[in-house]
């Protein structure tokens, strides 16, 4: 009679079978915490895309509603005439602590205004006629577009034009209507500005423009032409051996020399060169050597003695 393994052979099998399900179910486990890992970054991606394309969408409508605004009250300047464009308040502007406030730029003693801040423009006088109608009023009464609210300040300022003449040749005249044009009183400028908060949280915005108005009356008159310098042969102040100390000779009608430019040479062959008023140079032997100075005056004029053929000569002392 013979036993029969088959039995234990089968178990063996089965348990098998059974740790290879373990293993596979626990790989299949790992791949879904990755899975569902990968996916919740990739969501949390798209919500901080989505957030900044609509913050970015917001802060676009927001400019272009700004802008709108800087231009509509800009129009109504224009729509007024020269004699009104002025402020109205009835009391002076003041000065403001904050620096985003756009009145900050206020000098409340002065009554002046700086028109682009830090910018390389000084401030200008401020012009407001108490009580004028029609004018424009510095304060306007805020606007609101959706959630964001725009505050609008205007400032109207005396600009002294540089076409005229400044100084003395404004007081008397400058643009010949008769009228003194003292303190610079040439032309006007409307400067408009519309503050408001972002939507990203980033604190106070601003935008501005600005414009320049004049009565028609502002004469220009051409600046006048740069005369160049003149420069003769230099002097020569002391020879020692082959040593000699030059001083330059040049002027400059309408102005002041900027810089005078010394060439050392033997025939055509530059031995040296140097710079300013005086210069001194020592040359390699006994003879006669050609000194060329070249100048440039304070308007960038220049002038040169080249055709002079100026000499020095060098002796043997002994």
């Amino acid at each position: 009679m013979r036993m029969s393994n088959s039995s234990p052979f089968r178990a063996r099998r089965f348990r098998a079978q059974l740790a290879r399900l373990d293993d596979e179910a626990g790989f299949s486990l790992v791949e879904a915490m990755a899975a569902i890992t990968i996916l919740a970054v990739g969501i949390f991606a798209v919500a901080q895309a989505l957030t900044f394309g609509l913050g970015s969408t917001g802060l676009s409508r927001q400019k272009l509603a700004a802008r709108a605004a800087l231009d509509q009250q800009m129009e109504e300047a224009r729509a007024l005439n020269y004699d009104n464009l002025v402020l109205s308040d009835a009391s002076p502007l003041t000065h403001a602590t904050s620096t985003t406030d756009p009145d900050y730029w206020v000098n409340q003693t002065a009554q002046t205004y700086d028109p682009d801040g830090s910018g390389p423009l000084s401030p200008e006088p401020l012009v407001r006629v108490a009580g004028a109608s029609p004018a424009l009023q510095h304060y306007q009464n805020p606007l609101f577009q959706g959630s964001t609210t725009y505050t609008v300040y205007r400032y109207v300022t005396w600009v002294d034009s540089p076409t005229d003449g400044t100084g003395v040749s404004d007081a008397a005249d400058g643009n010949n209507d008769g009228v003194s044009d003292a303190n610079g009183h040439d032309e006007k400028r409307v400067t408009v500005v519309v503050t408001y908060n972002d939507e990203l949280g980033r604190g106070l915005t601003s935008q501005s423009q600005t414009s320049l108005f004049t009565d028609g009356k502002v004469v220009y008159k051409a600046p006048a032409l740069n005369a160049p310098p003149t420069v003769a042969c230099p002097t020569v102040t002391s020879i020692s051996d082959k040593t000699v100390t030059f001083s330059g000779v040049a002027s400059d009608s309408d102005g002041t020399i900027a810089s005078v430019g010394w060439t050392f040479k033997n025939g055509s062959t530059v031995l040296g060169t140097a710079s300013g008023t005086t210069a001194t140079f020592t040359f390699p032997g006994y003879a006669s050597y050609s000194i060329v100075n070249t100048v440039v005056d304070n308007g960038g004029g220049t002038a040169t003695n080249s055709s002079l053929n100026c000499t020095v000569t060098t002796v043997d002392p002994y």
